[in-house]
């Protein structure tokens, strides 16, 4: 890093240095606190996960809120990666996706100075609260997350971002009387597991899938999408469903 490169980030001007070697030294000292506030060691990440992740501090068995009374709000989008199958034999449909899902866990949250400036954590998802999803219309494992490995992001704010994958194997009725012009609406419905919709709530930040990363099938394609949000009543309680 130059002096020029440090100036857009820091202002370093001290008056009674006025001699080169003066300037030059300065100029090492504020490189030094630069790389000193953005520095972090492996000590510093296993003594965050150490302090926030034992047993004394945190159970993924309770949702991460300090006020338990409150509704936790998570947001879910999903990426369709591709139309893996449509079965009119077996009326099934199966996509190949993955979805984000963002929220806040108040007990992970840190304050950056007593970390070296940790920023970021990637904790296992068995050692964290994550909401618990159905697949409820599935031809398969209704829990198809169970064994997920997907990668987890933590910020220093406690905001959380999941991103677990995979195959969706899902009941349709296919309409095949018009074959090969026909048109097939398939649904894709994920239900929350354990809470009711007093303790969690799916938000959806956008009305349609995302195909930032889809592939076009060769028999099929892709006319619209819609993503939307309800309650659905178990006949026990309310869970939050997205559909």
């Amino acid at each position: 890093m130059t002096s020029e490169n440090l100036k857009g980030s820091y202002v370093c001007h001290n008056s009674s240095m006025t001699s080169k070697d003066s300037v030059f030294k300065l100029v090492l000292f504020c490189i030094a606190m630069f790389y000193k506030a953005r520095a972090q060691t492996y000590s510093d990440g296993l003594k965050l996960l150490n302090d926030k992740l034992s047993s004394v501090n945190y159970r993924s068995e309770l949702r991460p809120l300090l006020d338990q009374t409150r509704v936790i709000n998570v947001t879910v989008e999903f990426f369709l990666l591709s139309i893996v199958e449509l079965s009119d034999v077996a009326q099934s449909f199966t996509a190949n996706g993955f979805l984000t899902l963002h929220w806040t866990d108040e007990i992970l949250a840190w304050d950056l100075t007593r970390y070296n400036q940790t920023r970021v954590i990637h904790p296992l998802s068995e050692n964290i609260w994550i909401p618990k999803i159905l697949l409820m219309n599935t031809l398969n494992e209704r829990d198809i997350f169970a064994d997920n490995k997907a990668p987890l992001f933590i910020n220093s704010s406690g905001s959380v971002t999941w991103a677990p994958g995979s195959l969706f194997p899902t009941s349709c009725q296919l309409k095949m009387t018009k074959y090969p012009m026909d048109e097939q609406t398939c649904t894709i419905f994920l239900s929350a597991m354990t809470h009711s919709v007093k303790e969690l709530r799916f938000l959806v930040p956008t009305t349609k899938v995302r195909l930032d990363f889809y592939t076009r099938h060769g028999e099929w394609d892709l006319l619209s999408s819609s993503v939307t949000t309800a309650d659905l009543d178990t006949g026990v309680t309310s869970m939050s469903s997205v559909r």
